[in-house]
This record gives C-alpha cells, structure tokens and sequence, in this order.
C-alpha cells in the first residue's frame, strides 16, 4: 500500500514538469477568439460538412470529400468521396 502510495505521488510530481508541444503557440484563447469560434461553427460545422458540394451560401465546401472513415469503404467495397474529389489524406 505505501509503495502505491509513492508511485502514484511521483507520477503525479513528475506529471506537473512534463510538457509537449505540437506546434509554438501565436495567440492566446481569449472571449475575442471564442465570439469568432463560436460564429465558424454556427456557420460552418453541421452533420453534412464532409458530405456537401456547397456550403448553404453556395460557396464550394473546402470540407467536402474528405475521408474520413475508411471502415465504412472497407465493409462496403465502394470508392471513397476523397478519390472522387482528389483529396487523399
């Protein structure tokens, strides 16, 4: 029990000083930052965003065909929209 006890506090110690980075920050989230993600995602994120030629304004959907589950391709045996689009991620 104790030795559980020390393993657990030393993770949680050594926890607290790891740190990793997957790209420099440039900005700080702030409410400025969240009113705009706020307005992308009203406008913009939907059940049918990879599934839609056009947004609802009729600009072309810079979302649409990208794949995105390739079990759905694998169990059915149909193209993916990706290839269709020429997107290959």
């Amino acid at each position: 029990m104790k030795n559980s006890f020390l393993i657990v506090f030393a993770l949680t110690v050594f926890m607290n000083f790891a740190q990793a980075s997957v790209w420099n920050e440039e900005n700080q989230w702030s409410d400025e930052w969240e009113a705009k993600y706020r307005i992308w995602v009203k406008e913009n994120a939907n059940t049918k965003i990879f599934a839609n030629e056009k947004k609802a304004n009729g600009e072309p959907n810079p979302y649409y065909g990208i794949h995105v589950d390739c079990a759905v391709d694998n169990c059915t045996k149909r193209e993916p929209p990706s290839c269709k689009s020429g997107i290959h991620l």
